[in-house]
């Protein structure tokens, strides 16, 4: 799938989809770990959220980044936030948890297709280090962005901006 969406030969699927129904449902798909690893999760939806994006590549974005945030943040009194705001023609998304965070020389390739932060823990974690590519190549495809703010040793937050409504090249309507 991600060489379709780097190419752009997978078109996006438009629908209306409301951005915080859609947290809750990921947030819903981890509520084992959650509750077994004593996490705080709290989703704090802003404001009026509905957009038109492809709904599972949406989902997918959103559970990359919390099944980042709870692997690589387990062991530790680990809090996950979920921010949704709408700002103008954008909605603005902000994953923040106080997880190990990513180590500075790292953060610049995070968002490469294979490029594991931690090459020893590719045993226990699991994972192919392609999940944040593709967050990066699903917001791209929706004329979106992501990036990343992070301090070794206290958390990070990955920050995305969706507009509302994509640009009309980049997909076509739901049939």
């Amino acid at each position: 799938i991600i060489s379709q969406v780097e190419s752009g030969s997978l078109p996006l699927a438009i629908q209306s989809v409301d951005l915080a129904d859609l947290a809750h449902l990921v947030v819903e798909q981890f509520d084992d770990p959650i509750r077994v690893q004593g996490v705080q999760m709290q989703v704090i939806a802003v404001g009026h959220l509905l957009v038109d994006a492809h709904p599972a590549w949406l989902e997918k974005v959103f559970f990359n980044l919390l099944g980042n945030a709870l692997k690589y943040g387990s062991g530790q009194a680990l809090r996950v936030d979920l921010c949704l705001e709408r700002i103008g023609s954008d909605v603005h998304i902000r994953f923040t948890d106080n997880g190990p965070g990513i180590p500075y020389a790292d953060q610049g390739r995070i968002f490469e297709r294979f490029y594991r932060v931690h090459k020893h823990r590719s045993r226990d974690t699991g994972g192919t280090g392609l999940g944040l590519s593709i967050v990066k190549n699903i917001m791209q495809a929706h004329g979106g962005s992501v990036s990343l703010q992070s301090v070794p040793g206290s958390g990070s937050t990955f920050h995305l901006t969706l507009p509302v409504r994509p640009p009309r090249y980049l997909g076509v309507p739901a049939g």
